[in-house]
């Protein structure tokens, strides 16, 4: 008599594509409504209980991501031996015990050294489930699973920031704990499902598409990636940053900073799909160019207008471009490539550096000047950013 794993093995090839796809989906929804909820509530948990400011905060946040982009560029071959599914299951693990210890350290340095495992450990988690979901895709197929990728990610991005406000105000550390048991939850899933799909075990597809014996990769990846950093910078600036000025000169109590972050958050959701589902922008050097620019048009309007209601509106405003750069980044990257896990560490450190940038340095510019001057910052790296891309695309 057959066992289970021997039935579930034998199924459809394409059945088992859109079981791996949508276990997938919903790993990455998880992963960073639980990154969502730790990245916010440590701004006001380092703020309150270590009287730590944006400069360290900044730092803080940066040195994470540091760690983050030290695993894209330096454990490919460790994510290649533990094959997918196993990364998956590992770097989860890691991330929740690493969230579940920072409640309970009383300095700051090592609360920093644990922020950092997090970090590094998520490394291990975002290529390989990336990588993965874009194998054996092209054009409108690849436009079609990253647009679900995106709604899947974004709406935890989205959600976080709101409910873990609502959550702090009553006590702030648990969204620590949530965290941490949405990541036991992810490694519960993922441990069993490899138990029983030979697809989530080995990592290796059975379908092999012969384009990809050849690479293909799109000469508008460098400006898609220059892009993303910069969408990045002004994210990192945004997550990172405006939450403690919001705080000290608006007044406004938490819940109110996320939710400004959570409508900014749900345009950008609305910008993956219109992105993922059409293609007009694929290969179009154009639209890269006029991304960059309104970017930068948004960051001057927050330089030269210090009117609240403009500054909320160009804010989520942003989440619009943010989205749609983002989309470029990853469809340029990997469109005809042949290592696409690879190209996903590539990806992933363009936007992780932008995040270093925006969060360390923005963080050190507010707390020694003021938002106007921060933006200044924003801008003029996204300018510099604007002619790095003008000589790519000429270059073509």
């Amino acid at each position: 008599m057959m066992d289970c794993r021997t039935v579930v093995s034998e199924l459809p090839y394409s059945l088992i594509m859109i079981k791996k796809t949508w276990i997938l989906y919903t790993a990455a929804f998880l992963a960073n409504f639980g990154i969502g909820l730790i990245n916010f509530t440590l701004i006001f948990y380092v703020n309150s209980k270590f009287n730590a400011g944006s400069a360290i905060i900044g730092w803080m946040s940066a040195l994470w991501a540091i760690a983050y982009l030290i695993g894209c560029l330096f454990l490919n071959r460790f994510r290649e031996w533990l094959k997918p599914g196993r990364a998956i299951i590992f770097a989860a693990l890691i991330m929740g015990l690493a969230v579940l210890i920072i409640p309970f350290i009383n300095s700051l340095p090592p609360l920093i050294v644990m922020y950092m495992l997090f970090g590094l450990s998520t490394s291990l988690y975002w290529p390989p489930l990336m990588g993965w979901l874009s194998r054996g895709r092209e054009g409108k197929k690849l436009g079609n699973s990253l647009a679900i990728f995106n709604l899947s990610w974004s709406t935890g991005v989205a959600v976080s920031p709101y409910i873990a406000g609502l959550i702090i105000r009553q006590n702030i550390t648990l969204p620590l704990y949530i965290s941490a048991g949405i990541y036991a939850l992810i490694v519960a899933v993922f441990f069993i499902v490899t138990l029983f799909i030979h697809e989530f075990r080995s990592g290796n597809s059975t379908v092999v598409i012969s384009e990809e014996s050849v690479d293909q990769s799109s000469p508008l990846r460098l400006a898609g990636w220059i892009g993303n950093f910069s969408s990045y910078l002004f994210y990192g600036t945004l997550l990172f940053v405006f939450p403690l000025f919001a705080k000290n000169e608006w007044h406004m109590p938490e819940d109110k900073i996320g939710l400004i972050l959570l409508f900014r958050a749900l345009v950008s959701v609305l910008g993956f799909q219109l992105s993922g589902y059409s293609k007009w922008w694929h290969h179009n050097k154009n639209q890269l160019i006029l991304s960059q620019v309104m970017l930068l048009g948004i960051a001057l309007i927050l330089v030269f207008v210090q009117i609240q209601s403009v500054m909320i509106l160009a804010i989520v405003s942003f989440g619009l471009l943010f989205s749609h750069m983002y989309t470029n980044s990853i469809f340029h990257g990997v469109s005809g490539s042949i290592n696409r896990e690879k190209r996903m560490a590539i990806h992933e450190s363009f936007l992780t550096v932008g995040v270093i940038a925006g969060s360390a340095g923005g963080g050190m510019i507010y707390e020694n000047s003021s938002i106007q001057i921060t933006f200044l910052f924003c801008a003029l790296i996204v300018a510099a950013g604007l002619v790095v891309q003008l000589i790519s695309v000429q270059r073509k």
